[in-house]
Formats: structure tokens, sequence, C-alpha cells
């Protein structure tokens, strides 16, 4: 059965512009094309999240891996399109440490559609591990998957699409479009209560979306020279997330508001912080003469830090200049220690905490 789901509003809008309507869509998954028939396979590899499994769930910590990799491998020898099946060997040869020979079973299976394994290699995908790493490969396989209402790609969509990893994909949800994800995922979870506590907190970021408050800063972008030496500091001292790096078109915008040579090549690093998503932007250039920033430093980018003495030690090893460190009471009382450190390019960082 497909349902179609559209928002009040999407739909009275396209019908006054005479617009097509856009909607999510979801469908139940044909499991009896296969055999249902209970194996041992069943019995000894089951996911209890696979909306496909047939026999009780077993857990990676409780699984007899060789023993289910046998039941396994005889099951899908004697029904060898079967997408649970080959799943299954491909989870039980997974949790073994042996990835490489459960890829071809579980892309047996992701090619029947099968809802646990789109999820999979999705998740797979994004992290690239025995497999290409890929984001925007994850994003279309994990649409799939919510289609056919497997519950961890109903939240992980509306999830990663608000930390904006999937933004270079040209994927454009609507807030409706996510609602109508998270609404379903918790009906999926008839009432789970982590379920349904992360689906309400996900929705409320839905609805901040169509809330602006401005102006707003969005990021802060940094002209480096050498990308890799940027991230030993923004990343790897500072802790900043590293979402993606990407190289940037010719006729990028970048290079009209920084003033970058045509024949320069042009790479951009987007991080995140806790609760920013894609704060901080590095903008690496290469084949290009970059001359040092004037004195006095024009403009300084203010973070945070657990412990400002830690960041200094880790940014000294790396042979940044620091300047003396100082205290001072913030404008809400609070003791404040501060010190500030240039990066490899002259860019000025001030790092602070609270207390001394």
């Amino acid at each position: 059965m497909r349902t179609r789901v559209l928002s009040t509003s999407t739909l009275a809008l396209g019908l006054l512009l005479g617009c097509p309507v856009t909607a999510v869509e979801f469908e139940d998954y044909e499991f009896g094309r296969w055999s249902q028939e209970v194996t041992e396979c069943d019995r000894l590899a089951s996911h209890g999240r696979d909306p496909g499994h047939v026999a009780p769930a077993v857990s990676r910590a409780e699984m007899d891996k060789p023993a289910a990799i046998e039941a396994c491998r005889a099951a899908v020898a004697a029904d060898p399109d079967n997408p649970r099946l080959n799943y299954q060997l491909g989870r039980a040869y997974g949790y073994s440490g042996r990835g490489e020979e459960a890829m071809p079973y579980r892309l047996k299976a992701l090619a029947a559609d099968y809802p646990q394994s789109l999820f999979v290699i999705g998740y797979l995908h994004l992290l690239g591990a025995t497999i290409e790493q890929d984001t925007c490969q994850a994003l279309e396989y994990w649409k799939r998957g919510a289609g056919y209402r497997r519950l961890a790609a109903l939240v992980a969509l509306p999830r990663h699409t608000l930390r904006g990893d999937f933004d270079a994909c040209g994927q454009d949800f609507s807030a409706d479009d996510l609602r109508a994800y998270l609404n379903e995922a918790k009906t999926v979870s008839a009432g789970d209560y982590y379920v349904g506590l992360l689906a309400d907190e996900l929705l409320a970021k839905v609805d901040q979306m169509e809330k602006p408050t401005l102006p707003r800063v969005q990021r802060t972008n940094l002209v480096v020279r050498d990308m890799d030496q940027a991230l030993a500091f923004y990343r790897d001292v500072l802790g900043f997330e590293l979402i993606r790096v990407q190289q940037q078109a010719k006729d990028s915008y970048s290079f009209d508001v920084f003033e970058i040579e045509p024949g320069a090549e042009v790479f951009e690093a987007y991080l995140s912080g806790p609760g920013q998503a894609r704060v901080l932007g590095l903008t690496a250039v290469g084949g290009m003469a970059m001359k040092s920033i004037p004195k006095p430093n024009r403009v300084a980018l203010v973070v945070e830090v657990k412990d400002v003495d830690a960041v200094a030690t880790a940014a000294e090893k790396l042979g940044l200049k620091l300047y003396r460190d100082d205290h001072l009471e913030g404008m809400d009382g609070r003791a404040v220690y501060e010190r500030g450190i240039l990066d490899r390019d002259g860019n000025l960082v001030v790092v602070y905490s609270y207390g001394s």
C-alpha cells in the first residue's frame, strides 16, 4: 500500500498557483515476494529492527557468529535471491570483522531494495566504512528506505538534513517533508518513548526553519594556504567537527568576494560545533601567492573552549604564535580566562573559558 503525505498549506498553495504538488510518499515493502519460512539463519542472525525479520531478534553480543555464517551460507545457497537471508549473512560476516566478505551479500539485498539494507548501506557510505565514502549516495538510499518506513531512515534523514550534511547533494527538503518523515517515525515506533523524544526534538528544529530571527550570523569563513595544516588546528586542537571538504568550481562566488586569482585551486571545508551546524568555513587557496595579513589584526574568531591552557599548549606544538593570557570579568560577572593565537595564515583566534 502506498501512502502520500500532503500538508494542507502545501496542497492549498500548489492548487492556488497551479504548481505541481510535491509530497513524501510511503509504501509497504512486499516482503512476501520471497519465502517467509523461518530458517536456522533467521534464528541465529535476525535483526530486531529489520522490518522483514521473521524470527526473534539476536543482538550482536548474543550472536554465535561462526554458526550464523554457516547457517546463513546454507540458507542463501538454497534461496539465493532472498534479500532477508542475504542481509543476515552480510550481518554475520560484518559482526565477525569480515566486512569485505559481507559486502556482496549486503549489496544483493540492496539490489532488491530491501529496507534494512538501504539503511545499512547508506550508513556505511556516510562513514566510508568498507565502501566508498559518499554522503549523497547515503541520502539516496535513506530516502528509499524511509519511503518503505524503515524507522532508522525516517529519523536519520531529517537529522542529517538539519545538520547540513546533505547541502551539497541538491536535495531541498521542505519543512513539511521533514515533518512527514518524523511523524511517520513516531507512528512506526508505536509510541516508543525514546523515538518520540528524538522526533519531537527534531520537529522543534524543523519549526525553527520557518521562524528565522534576523540578522543571524551563519558562518565565519577564513582563508588559508594549506587545508591539512588548518585542520590540524581548527579540527584537531579546537575540536570543531569536519563535515566535508569540496573543491570550488571556477565560477564560485568565493573567487569574487575573496579576490582570488582565476587560475587558483580553491577547496572549501565546513566545520560544525556542538549545536552549531557549519559555523566555520576554511577556504584553502593553492597556486596563488598570498600576502601576509597587515597589522593591526583586523578580525578575531572568538571561541569558547573547555581548557584554554590545553589548547594553547597544543597550538604551540604546531608552531603557532601565542599572545599573553588575560583574565577579566565578563559582562555577566563571571571570571573569564582568554588567550590569543595566530594560525599559520595570520588569522587571529581568541580562545576563552569561564573561571580561572
